[in-house]
């Protein structure tokens, strides 16, 4: 006899001693021997996974564990007594013990997967939701990516099963669920692990359509109206984790929607989310089963991420809007014609997908926003007075911060100079007042210099064009004429600003591209000159020219 088959006889052999003497403990009510006994089984288990891993790939070790792992399928799965007393005294630890073995084999993934089938439809379902997001906890890393799909099958049928507080306990198991997506999209672009990680996302979108079928269930309107609210949290976040994925996101390219997106937002209108109250934030706003633990952060950002992508998936993809019961001209030609409306959906777009994601998404999103942008002045509803900038003004700066992100790492001069153009067009939006500000800050925070003088150059653009205004308005109406003059783009505002660009709070000097620094300096300098030799009827310094080869 070979000495595998001697391992295998013995692993065997001590596995069903150890089942017998639980049941036999089990049956004399001896609780103490009964638990040392259940410990035996899973140590037998363990011991035989361990030695898969320190064989390094050894295939008759590995056919071991295989057998080993089946044996322990048919004392569990059995129907007799026996069987029933194992069932119970392992629920709360077998699932993390087995899940060992998936790793080794697709072979032994099957049948860890058939095992916890099974105690999901035959032990308690309290005991198994503790038991899978345990094993979840445990197993859900990067090395063992593969070993969560058997658990997350095991919640799609755990979830079904849920009776009692079905919203509260839903509820507590979505972080613990979710931690496997985000482990998956930190693989996803390891070639070894694409076929995992896509089985990762089908496992989490099943788990979705349980949730749904218990909601469906719910005979109280306010039970079903709260399962539908965490469904909707719980399909932004996996849409926004989904997104990340390299493969899918090259969808866009085709303006071809793949599987997940299309399964994804189909359940927008069951949760009763719309896309102007995604891309407002509104939807998002009035959900509050936020959970109260250290994920909560993290968990909004996926959310409202999510609500974007849903979006920009939308426009990008006819299918997708079509599913989600949506019509995207209709929706631009809302944001287009209301500016208080748009403005809205601008400051929620401070959680616009940066540099986490993929390309194709944010070229995605700087289309969404130049669509969104391509307002007619004449058809638009100024509507400035119910606008609460002060308010609005640090989600907007957020989202130039973002934009300003994107246009520096936009891989080709044709991309880059079209993302600048839309972020000049998204501060063409805000008052005169709002939209000096907001470029002081962002020159002043910038922390490359390369975007620091193209905001300045529009800096220059603003001087240029309140100058032309106010040429226009010579001899016309003087109160119009004040009203360009009180701009502060030809005040002593913009002389501070220069100040602060020449000389830095900080000191040194001042922070512009290093390949022409001296040139930048004297020009600006030359123009600080200039200005504060130039005074309007109230005493303030204006600037009527910016250097043209700023």
């Amino acid at each position: 006899m070979e000495h595998s088959d001697v391992a295998v006889n013995d692993s065997l052999h001590l596995l069903r001693e150890a089942a017998s003497l639980c049941y036999q403990s089990s049956e004399s009510g001896d609780i103490k021997q009964t638990e040392t006994t259940a410990k035996e089984f899973l140590n037998v288990l363990a011991d035989v996974a361990k030695s898969v891993e320190n064989s390094q790939g050894n295939e008759q070790i590995s056919e071991t564990a295989c057998r080993v792992l089946q044996e322990a399928r048919a004392l569990v799965t059995s129907s007799d007594p026996q069987g029933q007393v194992l069932l119970d005294v392992l629920t709360l630890d077998l699932p993390s013990v087995i899940v060992k073995f998936v790793e080794i084999s697709e072979n032994c993934r099957g049948i860890c997967e058939s095992i916890i089938t099974h105690m999901c439809e035959y032990c308690s379902h309290r005991e198994m939701m503790f038991a899978l997001s345990e094993a979840l906890s445990s197993s859900c890393s990067n090395e063992t990516l593969s070993s969560c799909l058997p658990l997350l099958h095991g919640f799609t049928i755990v979830i079904l099963r849920i009776q009692r507080r079905p919203v509260e306990n839903i509820n507590a198991l979505l972080p613990i669920i979710l931690r496997a997506g985000k482990v998956a999209v930190s693989e996803a672009a390891d070639e070894d692990n694409k076929d995992v990680v896509a089985r990762i996302f089908e496992k989490l979108i099943a788990i979705s359509t349980s949730m749904r079928e218990v909601c469906n269930k719910q005979v109280v309107d306010e039970k079903k109206d709260q399962l539908r609210s965490i469904l909707g949290l719980y399909t932004l976040e996996l849409l926004a984790l989904v997104s990340k994925d390299g493969s899918i996101a090259a969808s866009l390219n085709a303006s071809k929607a793949p599987s997940l997106v299309l399964q994804l937002s189909e359940l927008l209108p069951y949760c009763g989310l719309s896309y102007v109250g995604l891309i407002t934030g509104r939807d998002v706003e009035v959900n509050h089963f936020w959970n109260d633990d250290g994920e909560t952060v993290e968990s909004k950002s996926l959310v409202y991420k999510g609500a974007i992508l849903a979006v920009l998936w939308g426009y990008a993809c006819k299918e997708v809007a079509a599913v989600a019961c949506e019509n995207i001209d209709t929706l631009l030609k809302g944001l287009q014609s209301c500016k208080s409306e748009r403005i809205r959906a601008l400051s929620n777009m401070k959680h616009v997908p940066s540099l986490d994601y993929p390309l194709q998404i944010r070229n995605t999103c700087i289309e969404f926003l130049s669509a969104v942008l391509a307002a007619d002045s004449a058809s638009s509803k100024d509507d400035n007075e119910k606008i609460d900038w002060s308010f609005i003004t640090p989600s907007l700066f957020a989202l130039f911060q973002s934009m300003q992100s994107i246009v520096i790492h936009m891989p080709d001069p044709e991309q880059r100079e079209k993302a600048f153009s839309v972020l000049k067009k998204t501060l063409s939006e805000l008052p005169p007042q709002q939209r000096f500000d907001m470029l002081k800050g962002l020159i002043i925070n910038s922390n490359h210099p390369s975007v620091a003088s193209l905001l300045i150059s529009v800096v220059k653009d603003e001087i240029d064009r309140t100058f032309n205004d106010v040429s226009k308005a010579e001899g016309q109406d003087s109160n119009n004429r004040d009203l360009h003059l009180q701009t502060p783009f030809i005040t002593g505002d913009v002389l501070e600003l220069v100040e602060l660009i020449l000389k830095p709070p900080k000191g040194g000097p001042p922070d512009l591209p290093g390949q022409s620094d001296a040139r930048k300096q004297t020009i600006l300098e030359c123009c600080q000159i200039h200005a504060s030799e130039r005074c309007n009827r109230n005493g303030f310094f204006l600037c009527e020219y910016w250097c043209q080869e700023f």
